[in-house]
């Protein structure tokens, strides 16, 4: 249960805090609102340039073809944004998510209308700055390891991430270093392929997977995702399981811990299964009820706010 109340545990920091440092989900909500109030202005003032050199230059049928296709573009990210929303309708952060959508491709737009209407083939320079593209195509919701930890701090004690991650006593009343943090993102992105391969058996639902991959989202929301975390998940595809990490339902009648994988260890979750005098199907199912249970936690934690 170690890797589920981990991600439980993270999950509350949902919220973006490099951009939008609120102190609960309707002050998070309410700074989003006003950045996309600030990105839509921005989309507006470079349109309505546009608009007016193409009218300066005489391209009826380019102006007509502009504004059509900007009509149809805000219905897009009207529906697109929507679609977000309706995924995340089991939490509160549903706002959030909805709102970054809705920057995000406000931003990109821009720099569409920027590129194709406001620069020219020659030297000649724009007729307006070129606006910010990368913060969107790069980690534009990227919060530090210092500042995630700060987060994490406000949210729960020091004493309940030791235990998560397992440290030893002497570490109970510090928070969780960086390689700490990336080898417990490293170990849920391996319990995501192993709920992927589970699937491949037969022994889990697409509806697992979904679950337990808005698990690993909320776990690692507003954090860069490393090729090791990635390399994991490829290797849980195939059956492997990567400490560290709690396969199944823990056991504290028996002193072997055979449902424990430890840091630096790997096993197949065959070999796991027949540790534990389980099953394949067995370790399947139980995973996936306890990804069940994250998420509906993490939406109930995330409304209380």
């Amino acid at each position: 249960m170690m890797l589920a109340i981990l991600a439980l545990a993270l999950a509350v920091a949902v919220p973006d805090a490099s951009q939008c440092p609120g102190s609960s989900t309707q002050d998070t909500d309410a700074c989003l609102a006003d950045r996309f109030g600030e990105a839509d202005a921005e989309l507006n003032r470079y349109y309505r340039a546009a608009i007016k050199r193409l009218r300066e230059e005489r391209e009826i049928k380019s102006e007509q073809t502009l504004v059509q296709a900007e009509r149809s573009w805000v219905a897009y990210r009207t529906s697109e944004c929507g679609a977000v929303y309706e995924n995340w309708i089991g939490g509160s952060i549903r706002g959030s998510m909805a709102l970054k959508c809705q920057i995000r491709l406000t931003r990109m737009r821009t720099y569409t209308i920027w590129l194709h209407w406001l620069t020219y083939m020659d030297s000649t320079p724009p007729l307006l700055p070129r606006p910010d593209i990368e913060s969107v195509l790069s980690p534009a919701y990227e919060i530090s390891m210092q500042g995630f930890r700060t987060a994490l701090a406000g949210r729960m004690t020091a004493a309940i991430v030791a235990g998560v991650l397992a440290l030893g006593p002497s570490q109970a009343q510090e928070l969780p270093t960086d390689r700490q943090l990336q080898t417990a993102f490293g170990s849920v992105y391996n319990h995501l392929g192993l709920m992927e391969y589970c699937m491949g058996k037969g022994f889990a639902t697409a509806v697992d997977v979904a679950n337990t991959r808005k698990s690993v989202v909320a776990t690692v929301a507003g954090m860069t995702v490393t090729p090791a975390a990635l390399a994991q998940q490829a290797v849980g595809r195939r059956g492997e399981i990567v400490g560290p990490q709690v396969i199944g339902v823990m056991d504290s009648s028996n002193p072997a811990r055979p449902e424990e994988v430890r840091e630096g260890q790997t096993m197949s979750l065959a070999d796991n299964a027949r540790a534990q005098k389980s099953s394949e199907r067995t370790l399947c199912s139980q995973m996936a009820e306890q990804a069940s249970a994250v998420v509906e936690a993490a939406s109930s934690a995330a409304s209380d706010q």
